[in-house]
């Protein structure tokens, strides 16, 4: 069925401890291109900026 052709391709997310961090900003980013509140260039380099901050 559809969840083992699923499994075949799948990844797990990333172990890193600012994960839920991350994955709310480019939540966040993806909001804000569907509500054109930012174009997506300037959504993805925001959110690009704040991920790169937690990394470091």
């Amino acid at each position: 069925g559809i969840f083992f052709e699923q499994m075949a391709t799948s990844k797990a997310r990333t172990a890193h401890p600012a994960w839920s961090q991350m994955d709310t900003i480019i939540t966040d980013a993806g909001q804000y291109i569907f509500r054109e509140e930012k174009t997506p260039q300037q959504a993805l380099d925001d959110a690009t900026a704040q991920i790169d901050a937690l990394l470091k």
